[in-house]
């Protein structure tokens, strides 16, 4: 087995378990169209980019969790995160210089 084929299978199993830790219970996936899908999402944005989405999508949407919505959509969960964490970079610099001009 490849080495996309086996990150699809896992992507899709994190997914999986992400799902059951926040619904307790399994989601309906067609595994068999989900493969295909895992593995050009993996293919086009890598397999750390693909499970951080996953992370990210579960933090920011409370309900309603969809593979086929995840995947539709990873590329704007990934562009999100990262205007995320530039965003809190700023503020933390932002933040440092208001400190030190207020006490310099």
């Amino acid at each position: 087995m490849s080495d996309v084929i086996k990150l699809g299978h896992s992507l899709i199993s994190y997914f999986s378990s992400s799902y059951k830790s926040h619904y307790g219970s399994i989601p309906l996936i067609n595994k068999n169209t989900a493969k295909w899908a895992a593995r050009d999402i993996i293919d086009s944005f890598g397999f750390d980019e693909c499970k951080d989405a996953v992370d990210w999508y579960f933090y920011v949407k409370e309900t309603g969790h969809d593979w086929n919505w995840y995947v539709s959509n990873v590329e704007k969960l990934i562009a999100a995160r990262k205007d995320k964490e530039i965003d809190d970079r700023i503020r933390r610099i932002n933040r440092q210089k208001a400190k030190a001009w207020l006490n310099g």
